[in-house]
């Protein structure tokens, strides 16, 4: 099992459903298990109406019923805050194999707002665009002690999405 690790918009779920196009291989992805669970209600909502106690709560329940359910041949692309809560990262370690997907957050900040921008994302929405970057590289860097746990550091910047594609099959081959 391989857990695809990382900051939001770092491009985990599309690195996994690349991969699964590129090498057939099982895709599971946390956040959409969540919104299974949860739906109609959306992430925000969850954070806003419960806290984000609960939706840790349920993503760690998402990540221990999914490592129990699928095979060895599977990616499980995980929220960003997914191995900064509880063991998880440990968990995740003792597991299968952890690939981060690492960026500098000025280029954090460009993927976010290329994907939807704050508003679909729960921890940024309070956020002024001018307040984004200082928080981003502020939660990186006291993210950065559970990412940096993982077995494999994949530098993304100056990449594009087939490039990473390229070099995470090349990192499978090994």
């Amino acid at each position: 099992m391989i857990y695809l690790i990382g900051y939001m918009a770092a491009g985990k779920s599309t690195l996994a459903r690349m991969a699964h196009q590129a090498c057939g291989m099982n895709v599971v992805d946390t956040d959409e298990r969540i919104s299974e669970l949860i739906d109609p209600e959306s992430f925000i909502d969850i954070f806003n109406n419960y806290g984000e106690e609960t939706f840790r709560s349920l993503e760690m329940d998402v990540l221990h019923k999914v490592t129990e359910t699928y095979v060895h041949d599977t990616i499980v692309s995980t929220g960003g805050g997914l191995p900064c809560y509880a063991d998880n990262m440990d968990y995740m370690n003792s597991h299968g194999t952890t690939l981060y997907l690492r960026w500098t957050p000025e280029n954090l900040v460009q993927r976010i707002n290329i994907t939807g921008g704050v508003k679909l994302r729960p921890m940024l929405a309070h956020l002024k665009d001018e307040q984004l970057l200082e928080f981003v590289t502020k939660h990186l860097t006291q993210r950065e002690k559970y990412y940096s746990k993982a077995h494999i550091t994949l530098m993304c910047d100056g990449m594009d999405d087939f490039q990473i594609l390229e070099q995470f099959l090349k990192i499978l081959k090994h």
